[in-house]
């Protein structure tokens, strides 16, 4: 069974010293070609007429010697399309029916930074007019005649290029961008494969369930097999809390000297976040890959609906839930990857799944004593309180029965003792527990640590 997917690679250019020129005032002049363009469409919205989104053949004549026709054309097109998105969340916001993840709706806005008044250098090169070879190089043919001949360049502009592209297919539209903090120019384009979705091993009705967290990253139970597994966050809260401290040392120097901002703020708030990022998305494609290699075709994410709203919990805590926790964007990349191997993702809301007991059905605040434990004030259940969340997750989408095999592992379970796997800055791994405490005693299990806080 075969499936296509619309993916976008991003590779690193290498031009030499006359095309690195040619390239930078190309991309202005493509930046001022837009500004006009999209102007003159924000003027017309702004007044109330009706916004225009076919050819300007005035601009197009102008701008056809400086940037090249074909690629005239598609910057035009380009800013149709951020138009036509725009009304489009326009109905919506209309309708009351906008995605949870957008806030505001905006015009498109000009290829110009206010914070640094440098333009956004962007070259848009229509798929028939370049080739991307394995090889490691880009040959461009759309470079505007005039700007070859001022840097004495013949035929098309080749540029070598460095990365490990992942997809490769049928390539479609080019942008070359340059990124202004790290002073280098990368080439954006998107590609159409065909990805090969062979059949389930088990059910194809088989699932997996998942309770997304802060310190604990996921906590995800598998149907087939009926397993837990939890991904700690100690190795990512460290990260962020090491880069939070020194952004702020470096950002106060910064306040002290007149200045908000500048190029290496900007490289270590994204260093912070490649760096956890990696992380997450290595957890997303691990699970993902799981899931794919149990049969697995449904995927339940629980979706926190307006946790932030309800975040009260002092300066630290809050802190982690507001600006480090990205819930919708791990949703967006299970989806994304998930559709790789023909498995989908649903959200489900997680309203009080950490509260309620897999047994008995009874749900109590009172269930939860204190972080990570969950004690069932009705039937005397011991869990862990994501894996409980994950397994009610599932409960709300499908009919599980609870049967002796579940607790196959330990008097509690696999709720209450599930495989746990760590960062290790490169891959997640799994670390058996220690066999004693930290102080020297024996390490409790989850049901004599429970007796012992009645005691």
């Amino acid at each position: 069974m075969k499936g296509k997917l619309k993916k976008t690679i991003v590779v690193e250019l290498r031009p030499d010293e006359k095309t690195e020129m040619l390239l930078r005032e190309w991309a202005e002049n493509c930046a001022a070609l837009w500004n006009m363009i999209n102007y003159k469409r924000r003027q017309q919205f702004f007044r109330g007429e009706k916004v225009d989104l076919g050819e300007d053949r005035l601009l197009y004549d102008l701008s056809k010697p400086l940037v090249g026709s074909a690629t005239a054309q598609q910057i035009m097109r380009k800013n149709s399309e951020a138009w036509k998105s725009f009304f489009a969340l326009k109905k919506k916001e209309a309708k009351e029916k906008l995605p949870p993840e957008v806030r505001r709706v905006s015009p498109p806005g000009y290829w110009k930074d206010r914070a640094t008044g440098k333009r956004r250098l962007i070259i848009v090169v229509r798929r028939d007019l370049y080739t991307f070879s394995q090889s490691g190089k880009i040959r461009i043919k759309a470079a505007p005649k005039r700007l070859k001949d001022k840097y004495g360049i013949r035929g098309p502009l080749v540029i070598r290029w460095v990365g490990k592209p992942r997809w490769w297919g049928r390539f479609g539209r080019m942008e070359i961008i340059y990124d202004w903090v790290s002073k280098r120019w990368y080439a954006h384009i998107s590609v159409e494969v065909e990805v090969d979705i062979g059949p389930p091993p088990h059910q194809p009705n088989d699932f997996a369930s998942i309770d997304l967290g802060v310190k604990i990253l996921a906590a995800v139970f598998y149907g087939p097999t009926g397993e837990f597994e939890i991904y700690k966050g100690s190795r990512i809260l460290a990260e962020w809390f090491y880069w939070k401290r020194r952004i702020a040392g470096y950002q106060s120097k910064l306040n002290k000297s007149g200045v908000r901002s500048s190029r290496m703020l900007r490289r270590l708030y994204r260093k912070m976040w490649r760096r956890i990022n990696h992380a997450l998305r290595a957890m997303v494609r691990r699970i993902v890959e799981n899931a794919y290699r149990l049969g697995i075709r449904m995927i339940y994410v629980g979706y926190p609906k307006h946790i932030r709203l309800s975040a009260s919990k002092g300066r630290k805590t809050n802190g982690m839930v507001h600006n480090l926790w990205s819930y919708k964007k791990i949703i967006r990349w299970f989806g994304e990857i998930a559709a790789e191997y023909g498995i989908r993702v649903v959200p489900v809301s997680e309203n009080g799944t950490s509260q309620r007991c897999p047994i008995c059905g009874h749900r109590n605040p009172k269930n939860r004593p204190f972080r990570g434990l969950f004690v069932c004030q009705n039937c005397g259940f011991v869990g862990h309180a994501d894996c409980v969340a994950a397994f009610n997750i599932a409960v709300r989408k499908k009919a599980i029965r609870v049967s002796p095999a579940l607790w196959r592992d330990s008097p509690n379970g696999p709720m209450a003792r599930p495989r746990p796997l760590h960062w290790d800055l490169s891959q997640w791994r799994m670390v058996k527990p220690p066999r004693q405490g930290i102080l020297g005693f024996p390490a409790l299990h989850c049901g004599e640590e429970v007796n012992a806080f009645r005691k």
